[in-house]
C-alpha cells in the first residue's frame, strides 16, 4: 500500500505502507516511528536498531546465555557471527590481527569487532577483555555495547 496513492511518481520503496515523502516527514519528527535499519521494526522496539536483523534473533550474550536484548546481529564481540560471543570469536580475533590484508572477518564481524569503543579495527584490548568476559568468575572490563554494529562510534 502506498499513502500517496496510485501515482507511480510517489512510490514507497521499503514496502512499509508509508509512502517515501511521508517516510521523511514523518521520521524528521517523530525519531521513534523511524526504521534506522531498514527491517521493518521501528527502533523502539529493534533488538538492533542500527544493523537489521528482521528476525529480531537474541541467542545471548556471552556464552549463549539466556537472551539479552542485544541482537545477534549487532552483539558485540561476535566476530563469528555465531550469535554468541565464546572462545571461537577469540580465535577469529587473533586470526584477523595476524591477518596483514584484513580478510579474516566478514564486514559484519568488522562492525562488531570493539568492545572498547576504540574507533579503529579489532585491537589486542579487544581480545582480552573477550577473554575476560569468557572466564569463570568475569573480571571487568565486560562487554559493553559500542561497537558500530550496535550503533556505537
Amino acid at each position: 500500500m502506498n499513502t500517496h496513492g496510485t501515482n507511480p511518481n510517489l512510490p514507497d520503496t521499503d514496502g512499509d505502507g508509508l509512502g517515501d515523502g511521508a517516510e521523511v516527514n514523518v521520521y524528521g519528527t517523530n525519531p521513534t516511528l523511524a526504521d534506522t535499519d531498514g527491517d521493518v521494526w521501528l527502533d523502539g522496539s529493534d533488538n538492533c536498531p542500527v544493523t537489521a536483523n528482521p528476525t529480531q534473533s537474541d541467542i545471548g550474550g556471552v556464552l549463549g546465555e539466556p537472551p539479552d536484548g542485544v541482537g545477534d546481529a549487532c552483539q558485540c564481540g561476535d566476530v563469528d557471527d555465531s550469535g554468541i560471543v565464546d572462545h571461537d570469536d577469540v580465535a577469529a580475533y587473533r586470526d584477523s590481527l595476524a591477518d596483514p590484508v584484513g580478510l579474516a572477518l566478514t564486514p559484519s564481524g568488522v562492525a562488531k569487532c570493539s568492545v572498547i569503543g576504540s574507533a579503529g579495527p579489532c585491537e589486542m584490548v579487544d581480545v582480552t577483555v573477550i577473554q575476560r568476559a569468557l572466564e569463570v568468575v568475569p573480571l571487568a572490563p565486560g562487554i559493553d555495547q559500542v561497537c558500530v554494529a550496535a550503533g556505537g562510534l
